[in-house]
């Protein structure tokens, strides 16, 4: 029988020559079954080794030597985890373990971290682990938290931590509404931002449902700091409204399920907000009105302190209801975008705010389907709205309802007016642009673009008629014109012609102007090679410069001019 000196051994390689010495004579004793567990237990001895050499070599590295512990917390409660992989920090080295497991905000921020919350959220044993982990070490920062929906076991791990929730975002269905409302009437003294959204095909409503949601009451004491709430329509109850509200946002759920509220429970829980700064209706939020009994709240709300409202694509009769029933201060913000479905462009109720009587400037700009308009007073944005226009139906008549109601005179100083080429025979002729001028006998500044045909004959329409009439706009002294007219045809001729003729019956009536701005802009058939603009320019400033105290002319080629010659077309010429 052969010994074990006669056993095979292994063949020396050529990687043994960057072994230690002391490791290939072991080897070369080894027979082949032993030499491979000798070799693993000594590729993880020198893993270990390594993993020590590199612990020994961050600890080293300048980060620790020059920052001090506390800037080093500093920037850990700075980082921003997206996911779950944010936890590595505390793998880098041992110091940097230990002041990470020292900063409060880094397990705060990673609270943030979606798939945290939903692990927590769907009961998996690790996640819940996590979540309350992290809940702890993140004592005493306060904490934002969001929730797809809210489960019994969730409710009461935030119950045990209620004092240090700063914003609480939860999405639920009609059954899950009254535990969020008694999780809240519980108290929760830092809260300041609340968002209780609709979980979309979760079911209609039960009446029993809603009788158990505004069983809940909501006291200022239990929620001092509550600035911020965002509500779908549905879950909209006065009970769970504080008066230190400062902002709320209504609606925004557009799922078949989400019903609306009333106009009555609108106006309860405005009544219940007397310090709101900002109140939006967003898309959806439009409330039920009553058809043959008038709102229960008759009273208008009063909303003093109130710096913007705003409403989201809104029917007419809807939002011309709520802003019946607020009384605003002339300062607000208003903008909104109406959608006429019953044939009325604007609501009834915007003529009637007191707002409307302060305003300075007013801008609107008309195509083939829509108009948005802006107002500014003192400088400030007042009012901003978008308005859709049926086919064949003109703006200026529900403008003039609207900003020059009958036995008024508005205050607006400045005006701006744009009508599209394609739609300026819809919104404008001769009578509604004399009633749209008139209307307006403060302007001092008028700007006019595309079309101005019908505007310069409306300046002197009244002298027309009777030489000793007064003419509209007697204050205008700036007159800025964006003015689209062709060449070839002879039509830009025809345009200074106008213009001279009105400006210089306004000059016998001793209004003349002290500047007038005119840019002729798109002259289809004006072929720039063959014609002196310099000349043309210089042509029509001497020909307006009696009837202003400067006067500057501008004039732009259409971009797709045509090459056709422009013999005896223009001033030029």
């Amino acid at each position: 029988m052969p010994s074990s000196r006669d056993a095979p051994r292994l063949d020396p390689s050529s990687s043994w020559t960057e072994l230690a010495v002391e490791d290939q004579q072991i080897l070369r004793v080894l027979d082949p079954s032993e030499s491979q567990p000798w070799l693993l237990a000594k590729i993880q001895h020198y893993e270990r080794y390594t993993r020590a050499l590199c612990a020994a070599y961050n600890n080293a590295s300048l980060i620790h030597r020059r920052l001090p512990p506390e800037l080093l917390m500093e920037i850990f409660g700075h980082v921003r985890p997206k996911t779950c992989q944010g936890i590595h920090l505390l793998h880098v080295c041992r110091r940097w373990r230990d002041l990470a497991l020292r900063t409060p905000q880094f397990w705060a921020n990673m609270l943030r971290v979606s798939a945290v919350v939903r692990r927590a959220q769907a009961g998996e044993p690790l996640g819940l682990e996590r979540f309350q982990t992290y809940l702890a070490r993140s004592a005493p920062c306060l904490i934002p938290l969001t929730f797809r929906s809210l489960s019994m076991r969730i409710a009461d791990i935030l119950a045990l931590n209620e004092q240090r929730i700063s914003s609480l975002t939860v999405t639920v269905g009609p059954k899950q509404i009254t535990d969020i409302y008694l999780l809240l009437s519980h108290g929760m003294p830092n809260l300041r931002e609340v968002a209780i959204q609709h979980e979309q095909n979760s079911g209609i409503m039960q009446e029993e449902d809603r009788a158990m949601m505004l069983s809940v009451q909501c006291t200022e004491d239990k929620l001092p700091r509550l600035r911020s709430l965002r509500i779908s329509n549905v879950f909209l109850s006065a009970a769970m409204v504080v008066p230190t509200l400062q902002s709320l946002f209504i609606g925004g759920c557009v799922c078949m399920d989400c019903t609306a509220t009333s106009l009555d429970t609108i106006l309860s829980v405005l009544r219940r907000c007397p310090s709101l700064l900002s109140l939006q209706f967003l898309e959806e939020s439009e409330p039920r009105l009553p058809v043959d009994t008038p709102a229960i709240s008759q009273v208008p709300v009063p909303l003093p302190l109130l710096d913007k409202l705003m409403f989201g694509k809104y029917p007419v009769e809807p939002l011309s209801a709520i802003i019946s029933h607020l009384v605003l201060p002339p300062t607000v913000l208003l903008k909104f975008e109406c959608d006429p479905r019953s044939g009325s462009l604007l609501p009834d109720a915007l003529g009637s705010l007191p707002l409307i009587s302060t305003l300075e400037s007013l801008e609107v700009n008309t195509n083939e389907s829509k108009c948005t308009a802006r107002a500014h007073a003192g400088g400030a944005e007042r009012l901003s709205f978008v308005t859709g226009i049926p086919a064949r139906v003109s703006v200026v008549p529900e403008l003039l309802s609207v900003f020059a109601p009958t036995g008024t005179a508005p205050s607006v100083t400045r005006l701006y007016l744009g009508f599209k080429s394609a739609a300026y025979s819809t919104h404008v002729d001769g009578p509604r642009m004399d009633a749209l001028l008139a209307a307006f006998p403060r302007v001092r500044y008028v700007k006019m673009t595309r079309k101005c045909h019908h505007f310069f004959h409306s300046l002197t329409a009244a002298s027309a008629q009777d030489v000793n009439a007064e003419l509209p706009c007697p204050a205008l002294e700036h007159l800025v014109l964006k003015w689209t007219v062709g060449w070839a045809d002879g039509e830009f001729g025809l345009a200074c012609e106008i213009a001279e003729k009105a400006l210089a019956r306004r000059a016998q009536k001793g209004l003349r102007l002290k500047r007038l701005e005119a840019t002729f802009q798109r002259l289809h058939g004006l072929v720039g090679e063959e014609v002196d603009l310099e000349e043309v320019k210089r042509n029509v400033t001497a020909r307006l410069a009696p009837y202003a105290d400067e006067v500057v002319v501008e004039l732009q080629p259409s971009p797709q001019r045509s090459r056709r010659a422009s013999t005896g077309s223009g001033l030029g010429s």
